[in-house]
């Protein structure tokens, strides 16, 4: 059971709804079925895949009732696409996607955060 979060409530999370991300860092293929190539010269080489943040709800029923994230996809365009399809990511396998807004805070006696953005 998924209890999804508000736009307002999403904002205090690590990866709040609009968030670039990347995720899947599984080895890949994980079965015959999904060789693209049995020529392949990478075969197990990384699948990373990148979208945008487009909901984010709490898992009630998992052992670790933990965060997901409902990631939307990109178009042929280079467009986020949320209307399409999208993958449903625990928070733990999401890493921040290239143009995330992000804080860094100071050293243990500075309060001020400085405003920027993931580079890579």
């Amino acid at each position: 059971m998924l209890l999804t979060l508000t736009v307002e409530q999403a904002e205090v999370l690590p990866f709040p709804i609009g968030c670039p991300v990347w995720y899947s860092f599984a080895q890949g293929p994980q079965n015959e079925d999904d060789k693209c190539d049995d020529n392949d010269p990478f075969p197990d080489s990384q699948i990373l895949k990148h979208g945008v943040v487009k909901s984010v709800a709490l898992d009630l029923l998992s052992k670790d009732k933990g965060t997901v994230y409902t990631i939307a996809h990109f178009n042929a365009d280079g467009n986020v696409d949320y209307g399409g399809e999208s993958d449903v990511v625990p928070e733990q396998e999401l890493a921040y996607g290239f143009h995330c807004p992000v804080y860094v805070a100071g050293g243990d006696d500075d309060t001020s955060c400085l405003e920027g953005k993931i580079l890579l």
